[in-house]
């Protein structure tokens, strides 16, 4: 996985990640895991506030 972090220059407290993962599985299995909890709760992230937004397939 590769992470690129954002944060909002105005509000520091909304901050953006551009993840690449190789599939979503993937990325489901680590946002549950008591590893990204953790890091969660270090960083003051309050996990209802997550929004995940996916790139859409290419369309044909």
């Amino acid at each position: 996985m590769t992470v690129r972090t954002f944060v909002d220059p105005e509000k520091t407290n909304r901050v953006g990640l551009i993840v690449e993962v190789p599939d979503m599985d993937t990325f489901q299995r680590m946002m549950e895991s008591e590893a990204a909890a953790d890091a969660m709760k270090f960083d003051g992230v309050r996990p209802d506030t997550i929004l995940t937004l996916v790139e859409p397939e290419p369309s044909i």
